[in-house]
């Protein structure tokens, strides 16, 4: 079963192909905000690399997220349209999940002031830099920007090298379905508030 994956949530665009669960072919790009040009054309050019057509393909991964509006709409959209003009499964997942692990505080920095941050064991949250609430020492990675890395510096956090990983296509559950992004923030969210990720990105 050949599977295409995309992700467009995060600093680097990737996409990446699989047969079963073995990654076959594999593209990386820094992110400049023109994805909407540069994702299908990059994902005809894997496919002709191994000699597929469009229609190989019999499932789809995406990243929903968190990220920012334009990006991750540009790679949910793309696999919605594809997965229903072709009738096949696509499976999701989240940020968190491309950084597995269950020692340290992962984030996700909005902007200098706002974050999702998953403490290890519990979903994540959104939070303002005033409210979050961290032990004395520890570790912590993701993606984040200067302003959260001085923060954290400051709380007494390690800063882990974390790389970006592909998702296991095994554990994961491919079902007909509309996939719906997790943005930085929407008009539910207030600094004030806690909220915890769209049910669709819990997996």
């Amino acid at each position: 079963m050949k599977t295409l994956y995309i992700n467009t949530a995060t600093r680097k665009t990737t996409i990446a192909l699989f047969d079963g669960n073995q990654v076959v072919a594999e593209q990386r790009w820094p992110a400049e905000h023109n994805e909407s040009e540069k994702l299908q054309p990059a994902v005809q050019q894997l496919l002709t690399k191994q000699k597929l057509a469009p229609d190989d393909i019999g499932q789809l991964m995406v990243c929903v997220g968190p990220g920012g509006f334009t990006s991750v709409r540009v790679g949910v959209s793309a696999m919605n349209t594809w997965a229903f003009v072709n009738k096949i499964p696509v499976a999701q997942v989240s940020v968190f999940d491309l950084y597995p692990t269950n020692e340290s505080v992962i984030i996700v920095s909005a902007n200098s002031n706002e974050a999702w941050v998953k403490l290890p064991g519990k979903d994540p949250q959104w939070v303002h830099q005033e409210q979050l609430q961290l032990p004395p020492k520890f570790s912590y990675g993701g993606i984040l920007n200067a302003d959260w890395e001085r923060i954290l510096d400051k709380l007494g956090g390690r800063f882990l090298e974390l790389h970006e990983a592909l998702p296991d296509v095994g554990a994961l559950s491919f079902r007909e379905q509309i996939v719906k992004p997790w943005y930085y923030k929407d008009a539910n969210i207030t600094w004030s508030a806690k909220h915890k990720p769209p049910a669709s990105s819990q997996l």
